[in-house]
């Protein structure tokens, strides 16, 4: 109500400077017909600020300032592999398996490909937002060498995404602890120049 509220009494201050000029007026000699009598303008307040709008649920965390762009790309690997096992847990049927190999590499690559075809065979998909989990919290390690490859290790607190559900038959299943952090290898690929996920290892229930 502070709108209206500030409104009004624009409009009343309008009016007793209005009814002040009168009174003058009359006190003296009456004033020439072509002597204009001037109204003040109405103040109009200014509009309010529209909100921002407030996030409902969790928020990708943010990608820090100071990574280098090694690191920044080994984060950017883990969101797109999330990206893409989303979209094909949400139509199993058609999965392209080889989109895979654009994120993952093995021995991480045959492992999801395994946990897929279970998914499949037990006839679940994925319904709703993508992607299906949300990293509310992340730290990144600078690049080390490791048994001759390049590495960085992206650990991260996820949340699962609450826009969706796991289904089979359609109802949806229990797929677990809702938050939980997992240490991702994150190894430079020579043959395709780019970083791919190596390895994934579950640190704890929870964040």
């Amino acid at each position: 109500m502070e709108r209206p509220l500030k409104t009004a009494r624009a409009l009343a201050a309008g009016l007793l400077a209005l009814a002040g000029l009168v009174v003058l007026a009359g006190c003296g000699d009456s004033p020439a017909a072509s002597d204009p009598i001037t109204t003040p303008p109405t103040a109009t307040p200014p509009p309010s600020p529209t909100p921002s709008p407030t996030p409902t649920g969790p928020v990708r965390a943010a990608d820090d300032p100071t990574w280098t762009p090694e690191q920044l790309a080994a984060a950017q690997t883990v969101d797109r592999y999330y990206d893409t096992a989303t979209r094909m847990s949400a139509d199993l049927a058609n999965a392209n398996f080889g989109e895979l190999l654009d994120v993952t590499t093995d021995p991480y690559y045959s492992q999801e490909v395994q946990s897929l075809l279970g998914l499949i065979a037990k006839g679940a998909s994925w319904v709703g937002d993508s992607p299906y989990v949300i990293a509310v919290s992340r730290t990144v390690s600078p690049v080390a060498t490791v048994d001759g490859r390049q590495e960085i290790h992206v650990v991260q607190c996820q949340v699962d995404n609450p826009g969706g559900d796991f289904v089979i038959n359609g109802s949806p299943v229990d797929t677990g602890t809702p938050q939980e952090v997992y240490d991702f290898t994150v190894q430079w690929v020579d043959a395709s120049q780019g970083w791919k996920i190596a390895e994934v290892t579950k640190v704890s229930d929870g964040c």
